[in-house]
């Protein structure tokens, strides 16, 4: 237990940011936020360099935020809370406050220290997100352009009208029109399809998950080529030996159609 005689009187001449405060302004600011508090606790204590390290690291992290997020498909975000991301880095802050700081400001204030107001770290938080939200639209507006969504659509469109085509020997009878539709029509329009989809890879600006789409989209191509030549050989030679290897196809076919 402290008594008076412990108290340091030099620590009532400066007040430092408490662990709450320092969460509630990475909460409203980014981990930017967090850095400048830090920073100044780090400063009033008599190390500068420490302070100066962690508003570096603070504004890496909050660049390598905006990078991963931009990464993250929009399927998946969506599925995100809105208030799961600022929990996220506010519980890292945490941790990082209570690994380099914590015995600090318990010491500051056993020895009379004063803290600054959560109000005021609220503010510096605000303060921060009132820089940052104003470049992130002007980057928004006036950074690199999105990419060619009507091209893409136009190639999605035509891949789709091809398929429902090759499709159709599915209704024909297994007999010598069928083999003529898979050769003329069938085969021709998957390959074309791969071709589809290499063409949209070169979309400039082209989201990691339209790549993605475009892999599987070729995937499933290449093994309906796979099948329809089989199933002409099965038509053709008038026998079911291939039975197996159409099903094993048709299984990787769904398997390929579940993964998008």
């Amino acid at each position: 237990m402290y008594n008076n005689q412990t108290l340091d009187p030099i620590a009532e001449e400066y007040k430092l940011y408490s662990a709450t405060s320092i969460r509630i302004a990475t909460f409203l600011g980014t981990p930017i936020a967090a850095g400048i508090l830090i920073r100044k606790n780090y400063v009033m204590l008599g190390d500068e360099d420490k302070g100066k390290n962690a508003l570096i690291i603070s504004i890496i992290a909050t660049l390598g935020l905006f990078v991963i997020l931009y990464f993250i498909p929009e399927s998946m975000m969506d599925r995100i809370p809105n208030i799961a991301i600022p929990l996220v880095y506010m519980a890292i802050v945490h941790y990082y406050v209570q690994t380099t700081l914590d015995a600090a400001l318990k010491k500051h204030e056993v020895n009379g220290g004063g803290f600054y107001s959560g109000w005021r770290a609220a503010g510096i938080g605000l303060a921060v997100s009132a820089i940052l939200v104003p470049a992130i639209l002007l980057y928004a507006y006036y950074g690199p352009q999105d990419f060619d969504t009507e091209a893409y659509d136009k190639g999605i469109e035509q891949f789709q009208k091809n398929e429902e085509e090759a499709l159709v020997v599915y209704d024909m009878a297994e007999d010598l029109s069928a083999v003529d539709f898979i050769r003329e029509t069938g085969i021709p329009l998957w390959k074309e399809n791969v071709e589809i989809t290499k063409e949209l890879d070169k979309i400039e600006g082209l989201y990691p998950e339209f790549i993605e789409q475009n892999r599987i989209l070729r995937d499933y191509s290449e093994i309906r080529v796979e099948s329809y030549e089989l199933l002409e050989k099965a038509i053709l030679e008038q026998t079911d030996k291939y039975n197996r290897r159409l099903e094993l196809l048709y299984s990787k076919i769904d398997a390929t159609l579940a993964d998008l």
